[in-house]
Formats: C-alpha cells, sequence, structure tokens
C-alpha cells in the first residue's frame, strides 16, 4: 500500500510539473515579439549591421563578426554596434570635410553608472583628448580635421579607446524567472554567458562631415531645390519633395537629425520579398507634449493593422511589427507609422518651423 501510494505521489508530481511547463511556454509566447530582449533567431537574416561610412569585408559569412575592435552584427541583435575597448576603424572620407562627426551610445548597466569617457584620435593627432558621454543615452562629439586632413580621400583610420572596460560575462544579470523555470522543468539547457569581449561603448554613427554639426533640435525643412541627403536607412527615399511631403518622412542633413516623422507616415521598405518581421529604430526626443504624455507607435503593412500600437519611451529604442503573412513576399509593401503624440517646434521655442511632428525613425532592419 505504500508503494502504490508513493509512486501515485510521483505520477501526480510529474502531471503536475508537465501542466506547468506548458503553461510556461503559453506564458512566453504570449508576450510576443515586441520588446527589446526579444531573440529571432529561427528567423532568415538578410543584412548585416553596421554604421554605413564604416568600412567592413563585403564578404562577410552573414553572421556577427569582428572587424578591427567593430562588433558588426546581423538584424537579429536589433542594435548597433559595439566597439572593442581599443578599436582603430577605417572610415570612408569622400571629399572635402572640416570635421568627424561620432554618434554613441552608453547603454544602461552598472559599469557605465557614470557614464563612459573616450579619446578619439585622427592621423597625426597624438594627444587627442577626452571625451565625456552621458550615461544611460546617446551623445554626439565633432572632432575639428587638421588642415592636411581636410581634403584628403580615401579610408582614413580612426582610433577610439574608451576608459571603461566592459567584460559581459563579468557583469551578466541574472537569468530571469522565466529562464530559471525553463531550466528547472528541463526545457532549456543552462547556458553560462562566455562573452569574454572587452568592449567600450555603442557606435551609432561615424563619419565626415563638412556641416556644423548634428542638429537634432533644429528640425529644420530642407528647400525643394536643395533635398537633404539623408533618410532612414534600410528605406526607399522619396523620389522628390512633393512625395517626401505627401509620405512624411522628413530628411535631413546630419545622420544625427535623421529622420522625423509627421503624426502619420508612409515609410516604404526597401528590402521587404519573404520578411517575417521589420525592425524600427525609433529616438523620442525630449520636447513638449512628448515628454508629459503616454506615446504610442502604431503600424499598418499595405493598410492591414499590424497588431495592438507599442508604447514609446523618451530616448533611443527598437520596435518589432510583424508582417501579415499574406503580404510577405509582397515586392513592394508600404508601413504606416502613426504617433498618438505630436510637436510643433516653433511652439517649442525651436525657430519658425511649424510642421506636426511625432517621433525620428533612424533605422530599419528585416527579419
Amino acid at each position: 500500500m505504500g508503494d502504490g501510494k508513493t509512486l501515485h505521489d510521483v505520477q501526480q508530481r510529474l502531471h503536475y510539473r508537465y501542466i506547468t511547463g506548458i503553461i510556461a511556454v503559453c506564458l512566453l509566447v504570449a508576450c510576443g515579439p515586441r520588446n527589446d530582449v526579444y531573440n529571432p533567431s529561427h528567423f532568415s537574416v538578410r543584412s548585416v549591421v553596421a554604421p554605413p561610412d564604416v568600412a567592413v569585408p563585403k564578404d562577410w559569412s552573414g553572421a556577427a563578426f569582428d572587424f578591427n575592435g567593430l562588433y558588426v552584427e546581423t538584424p537579429q541583435a536589433l542594435a548597433c554596434c559595439w566597439i572593442a575597448a581599443q578599436a582603430t576603424l577605417y572610415v570612408r572620407k569622400s571629399g572635402r570635410a572640416n570635421k568627424l562627426l561620432a554618434g554613441f551610445w552608453v547603454p544602461n548597466f552598472p559599469a557605465f553608472t557614470n557614464g563612459q569617457r573616450v579619446r578619439i584620435a585622427l592621423p597625426g593627432d597624438a594627444n587627442a583628448g577626452w571625451q565625456d558621454l552621458d550615461a544611460n543615452g546617446a551623445t554626439a562629439v565633432a572632432i575639428p580635421l587638421a588642415p592636411a586632413l581636410r581634403n584628403a580621400t580615401g579610408l582614413v583610420p580612426v582610433r577610439i579607446t574608451s576608459e571603461n572596460v566592459f567584460v559581459p560575462n563579468q557583469n551578466a544579470a541574472p537569468p530571469s524567472l522565466a529562464d530559471r523555470l525553463l531550466v528547472f522543468l528541463g526545457l532549456r539547457a543552462a547556458h553560462p554567458n562566455s562573452d569574454d569581449r572587452r568592449l567600450g561603448v555603442i557606435l551609432r554613427y561615424l563619419y565626415f562631415d563638412s556641416n556644423e554639426g548634428p542638429r537634432v533640435q533644429t528640425a529644420t525643412i530642407p528647400s525643394g531645390a536643395s533635398q537633404a541627403p539623408f533618410f532612414p536607412i534600410g528605406i526607399v527615399p522619396p523620389a522628390n519633395w512633393q512625395e517626401q511631403q505627401r509620405s512624411g518622412v522628413w530628411s535631413a542633413d546630419t545622420r544625427a537629425s535623421c529622420c522625423f516623422l509627421a503624426k502619420r507616415a508612409d515609410v516604404h521598405l526597401s528590402n521587404p520579398a519573404g520578411m517575417q518581421m521589420v525592425a524600427f529604430d525609433i529616438f523620442v526626443p525630449s520636447y513638449g507634449p512628448l515628454t508629459s504624455q503616454p506615446i504610442t507607435l502604431a503600424c499598418a503593412f499595405d493598410g492591414v493593422t499590424s497588431g495592438p500600437p507599442v508604447r514609446l519611451k523618451l530616448g533611443k529604442q527598437t520596435v518589432t511589427f510583424a508582417v501579415p503573412p499574406a503580404l510577405r513576399n509582397t515586392p513592394h509593401l508600404t508601413a504606416t507609422l502613426e504617433s498618438s503624440v505630436t510637436w510643433v517646434p516653433a511652439q517649442a521655442g525651436l525657430g519658425k518651423d511649424r510642421r506636426e511632428l511625432s517621433v525620428m525613425l533612424q533605422r530599419v532592419g528585416y527579419i
């Protein structure tokens, strides 16, 4: 009798463990892909992500790799790009320029509680100073060029040294409750963090320019006769000024100020065939109503709504929307993005710009 009761108890415990496992998996699936930590590793990747003017090999293997201290990513990571604490990057220079523009992002990690400091050295500059980067956010840095370098062209080596070093496996966060539950149930093997890279900071962009540098706050409108050169990376730019007005994707004269959207913007996707998800890099500036009202972003593909709106926060973030299965092989696809909150630069004390703007779209990736 005692043995039968013991066997019954064991069977009950196994039954409860099986039911708990099913519930845990369902909860994880229900969470969906619209969060920053979702890892869509089973999707097909079609491109590599790196700062546009920084040279990387053309014959990449389709996986993340290290090149001269730049950790080039695939869109699986939905973020770009870490650089090593000591990195020498080769930046394309096609003509006259009087400064180097660099954009950095310091993650919200304990190692960067007080921000980060970087030294950016160009050829012939043996005494480059340190640049202070803000904690938990973006910082733009402009480095004036020496006269001998202003007219140079080709690949220019840029050495970036970071003061604080971040080693992922020494600063790894403890596993989440869901991860621990999956390991406990035997549904996932325990994978210790073996990432021992000596990282410095996330590099958002690095390029030579002859303008005045990043001017995110001005949000100026270029005239129809002088189209600004930059649009969000990964989209098909409007063919002319009139189309830009209709689509609501405003071009910019620097990558740092690219690109504000109207309240409702039509984004023409550059490589939609077969993709399952689209990842949008969004930046919410601290202007007017954006700082005081809840902000949501809705998305529709060719008029078909892609799930509920996503809640945004101030600063940089990546949001993903699933493409409806019936549209995944459509040759040309338009994503309509609509923000719940708008602001007018003139009302925020930023010149005479009367446009009704929403958030900034900086990059589009395909998964």
